[in-house]
């Protein structure tokens, strides 16, 4: 009976490895496929997805060579052997290039200097959380969408946007009278993994394996690893449904839930305070959270605010999209689709210029018949028929806020950054980018400099760093900001 039951345990694993090796293989393939497909357009179609993907509000993926006009490539120039290597672990050599390794990030070997793992909660920036959805519609735009289904990743999920119809009627939000917007009728949308970190690690996975040129803070989470952190105890996420503005996120409930969740995982570290590290639009969501709450729960439960790459005065980039939709770096999704996403986005609203830091008349948007500044953006979103959006939706999120909390802003600069656009053909045309050298690719240097004046408002330290050419998404897959991050808590 033992030889049987020992028989038996070799023959389930022989079909385990088996089934996972077929499991990867067609994930191999499936991507291989859509990497060569998309390096077979003509170089015209390719430039034009590596442009749309470097001009985007967030861009998980990339394109290195797309200055080349003879040779563009997607996918940080790889070829489609190196792409799924790289993106997967089949054949994955620990010697290979495109093995991550932190171990080495470091300068020396300060992991065994790391005593107190003090925890850490990650909140990331717009489109950088996963959110899942459920439905129980009564119609659908197409016999092909389902009408009902249990929860399924619906951002991101590139299965979901190669049925573009069925995926916007889903993600898509509604206008109601009360100057509120909501879900479509009979969908349910959530953070995925709210507390562990599937929701903010990377956007997009086929079954559990992680399609890594998708990394939000999955490079982050792998380097706290090993430093010896443990995912869903010491390492968690906090994601957030980010068409939402704060107020909405205040309404449903979101608040109250990160406010759960920074209790707990004090309590589950042994009363350790905790640091909230927070990407770009996360970095408005936290403030305005610490902002709801006393001086006394601040000062037991949170060990430091850590804001990178932060639009505190918003970027000219949102002003783009509302005007002319934004792919948010995703190859051949509908632009048009995009820019009605994002104009009943108030997430996306709450990130347009703000006059606390930019000049109220600082043109941004420059036609034939008018041009458009902070003082009449009301005159730009009724040109755009958007007579619904007011002054309320978009106002300053940071107007009289700071953290009250230890604060340490990171942040890049030198990179080409737009700052106003001009449509010579009136709104419904093509933009000409108007740039600067100042910021990190998305957000202008003024509204990330913002994190300064912190430290004329509050007595708790603010520390200011600065990364030369860091990019907005990139920064948080940066070894320097490794060693920065690990600097931080090594002096706590």
């Amino acid at each position: 009976m033992k030889l049987d039951m020992k028989i038996l345990l070799i023959l389930f694993f022989i079909i385990y490895y088996c089934t996972a090796t077929t499991i990867l293989d067609q994930i191999n393939d499936d991507h291989y496929l859509f990497v060569k497909k998309l390096n077979q357009l003509p170089n015209s179609e390719i430039k034009k997805i590596c442009d749309d993907m470097e001009r985007s509000l967030f861009n998980p993926y990339r394109c290195v060579n797309n200055t080349d006009t003879t040779n563009p490539h997607l996918f940080d120039g790889l070829s489609v052997e190196e792409y799924t290597k790289l993106l997967l672990f089949k054949n994955r050599d620990k010697k290979s290039p495109f093995t991550l390794n932190f171990n080495n990030n470091l300068k020396g070997d300060k992991r065994s200097t790391l005593q107190n793992l003090k925890p850490v909660i990650l909140v990331p920036g717009i489109a950088g959380s996963g959110l899942e959805a459920k439905l129980h519609k009564e119609t659908s735009p197409s016999w092909y969408c389902w009408k009902n289904s249990n929860w399924f990743r619906l951002w991101l999920n590139l299965a979901e946007i190669a049925v573009q119809k069925c995926f916007f009627d889903n993600l898509d939000l509604v206008y109601q009278p009360n100057g509120t917007f909501t879900n479509a009728p009979g969908v349910d949308i959530r953070p995925m993994d709210f507390g562990g970190v599937k929701g903010v690690a990377y956007l997009d996975y086929i079954t559990s394996f992680p399609i890594t040129l998708t990394d939000v803070f999955g490079s982050m989470i792998k380097f706290f690893k090993t430093l010896g952190y443990k995912e869903g105890q010491n390492i968690r996420g906090a994601p957030y449904d980010f068409r939402l503005g704060v107020d909405s996120l205040q309404e449903n409930g979101w608040m109250g839930d990160f406010q759960e969740l920074i209790e707990q995982t004090y309590s589950m570290n042994g009363n350790q305070r905790v640091n909230v590290i927070s990407h770009s639009m996360g970095g408005l969501v936290t403030l305005y959270f610490l902002n709801s709450m006393t001086y006394e729960w601040k000062e037991k439960y949170i060990e430091a605010f850590i804001p990178i790459a932060v639009p505190w005065g918003g970027a000219a980039k949102a002003l783009r999209a509302l005007t002319s939709g934004d792919t948010f770096g995703i190859p051949l999704i509908s632009v048009e689709r995009m820019k009605s996403l994002a104009q009943s986005s108030s997430g996306l609203l709450q990130l347009t210029p703000d006059d606390l830091i930019f000049d109220p008349d600082h043109v941004f948007i420059y036609t034939p018949t008018e041009n458009y500044t902070i003082s009449n953006l009301q005159l730009l979103f009724d040109n755009l028929g958007l007579s619904y959006i007011n002054d309320n939706m978009y106002s300053s999120v940071i107007n009289g806020m700071v953290p009250n909390v230890t604060t340490h802003c990171l942040y890049g600069y030198g990179v080409k950054t737009e700052i106003a656009y001009n449509y010579p053909n009136g709104l419904n045309g093509k933009p000409q980018i108007i740039d600067s050298n100042y910021g990190d690719g998305t957000v202008p240097l003024e509204s990330l400099k913002y994190c300064a004046t912190f430290q004329s408002s509050q007595l708790q330290p603010v520390t200011i760093e600065e990364f030369n050419l860091a990019e907005h998404v990139g920064i948080i897959q940066s070894k320097q900001v490794f060693e920065s991050l690990y600097q931080i808590l090594s002096n706590q």
